[in-house]
């Protein structure tokens, strides 16, 4: 039986149960494993499981899952680890959505909610795995009834040896039983998050607010499940503002966010953000990786799996021993990997410079930060290349100084390659030249500015 497995986020690789789940799939067939999503690489890393999941690419949930759906595998499963149930059960449905969506060829299964597409490949979702709330998921509405109808006179138990294909309910019950799952219904994840009840629900919420409102047209609105206070809220990777409840509802007009209701908004990550589309943007809450007990591992080598082959930065060098290779990141980190051939990052923004280090340290990259102290805490800790340098500048000038070397030491370029050998100056020089050119275009905005090595 071929298995593909698409591991979603560091939760499920630092609690050890994605090795745990590959492990016993194992047992049942060929298993391949894909990465969906960004910030589980750098876990995956730290738990050596490269060799075990394909990081080598940048690819949505629902990408990981097209791939394997194109790949023809017998079954898939999403692994992931959310802060609650009612944010792991909503994540799978909007991604589930999403990849039915790709695979349709406009035939559906209408039920009485809204459209779900289905496939002839069983998808399940397991979701939480050693919490009392631990649950797994079969996604495909018209197997599922299938799988209804069967069980009746269907066995329960694996047969001693594994057969080429296992049946799907059999699959979900055993599953179930061994990993003490909790089995839920597609269809009432769909009843109590998205149905036409649920969104009348929502539109009690934001009626207040569009009460005050006289011309509403352009305007969308997005409810936001599973949050805490106190959440950072991003949105495409920025922080646009802070839970202060648990019902929280995102407000956009003409493609602008202009208001969070349930929370405070923040206008710098808002003007970052730019134009949205609402119904489709990835939005996070909360920390982008909680656990503190993690143990960073620096990689000797990382080109080997870590490929992003399509947008990698300072691959195509006419002599890599010739030249520095420094990148430029700009308040948005989630595309660091990017980096991963340079040898020292310029970042610009607290968390920026926060998680960028944190991902960096693992592959031995120095960064020099530009902060103002408007940190937002989006990881738990972070960590530093012992060669890094972090300079702090009054608060709101990060941007301003940002722009600066932007424009004026790498020629607004992302990537930037520094000769040293055929100048005569050894790596050393070259780079303290450089610091000093950043020190420089600091300075000329803020003359105060201090440095954090």
């Amino acid at each position: 039986m071929e298995i593909g497995v698409v591991v979603h986020g560091p939760g499920i690789v630092d609690s050890g149960w994605a090795l745990e789940i590959i492990n016993l799939l194992s047992k049942l067939g060929n298993v391949r494993c894909r990465l969906g999503g960004t910030m589980g690489r750098t876990a995956i890393i730290d738990a050596g499981l490269e060799d075990k999941v394909d990081i080598s690419l940048k690819l949505l949930p629902s990408e990981s899952l097209n791939i394997f759906n194109s790949e023809n595998v017998d079954v898939i499963f999403l692994l992931d680890y959310g802060k609650s149930s009612e944010t792991g059960h909503t994540f799978g449905f909007k991604v589930l959505t999403h990849y039915f969506k790709k695979i349709s060829d406009d035939t559906y299964l209408a039920t009485n909610h809204r459209p779900l597409f289905d496939s002839r490949i069983p998808v399940f979702q397991i979701e939480r795995p050693g919490e009392e709330d631990g649950s797994i998921i079969s996604w495909n509405v018209a197997l599922n009834r299938k799988i209804a109808t069967f069980r009746k006179n269907g066995s329960t138990e694996f047969e001693d040896t594994y057969p080429d294909v296992i049946p799907p309910d059999v699959l979900l019950n055993e599953l179930s039983r061994i990993l003490n799952l909790n089995i839920v219904d597609a269809e009432d994840i769909a009843d109590t998050y998205f149905s036409e009840i649920a969104k009348e629900a929502e539109e009690a919420l934001v009626e207040n607010y569009f009460s005050k409102i006289e011309d509403k047209e352009g305007y969308k609105y997005r409810k936001i499940h599973g949050v805490s206070i106190g959440d950072n809220i991003f949105i495409n990777g920025h922080v646009v503002g802070k839970a202060n409840s648990n019902n929280l509802v995102l407000i956009a007009k003409d493609k602008f966010l202009v208001e969070i209701l349930g929370g405070s908004i923040k206008q710098h990550g808002v003007e970052k953000l730019g134009k949205i589309n609402l119904d489709n943007v990835i939005v996070k809450t909360g920390l982008l990786r909680v656990s503190d007990k993690v143990k960073p591992r620096i990689l000797e080598e990382s080109s080997n799996f870590l490929k992003d082959e399509c947008d990698s930065i300072g691959e195509d060098s006419i002599d890599e021993y010739d030249y520095l290779k420094v990148g430029f990141v700009n308040h948005v980190a989630y595309d660091v990997y990017r980096f991963k051939n340079c040898d020292l990052v310029v970042t610009i923004g607290d968390d920026t410079t926060l998680v960028s280090s944190d991902i960096l340290y693992r592959l031995n990259i120095p960064i020099i930060g530009i902060t103002d102290g408007d940190l937002d805490k989006v990881v738990e800790k972070g960590f530093v290349n012992e060669n890094s340098i972090i300079c702090e500048v009054a608060s709101g000038l990060d941007d301003i100084v940002g722009e600066e070397i932007y424009r004026n030491i790498f020629n607004e370029n992302v990537m930037l390659e520094i000769p040293y050998y055929s100048e005569n100056k050894s790596v050393d020089e070259v780079l303290e030249i450089f610091k000093t050119s950043i020190f420089n275009e600091i300075g000329r905005v803020d003359s105060g500015f201090i440095i954090k090595e």
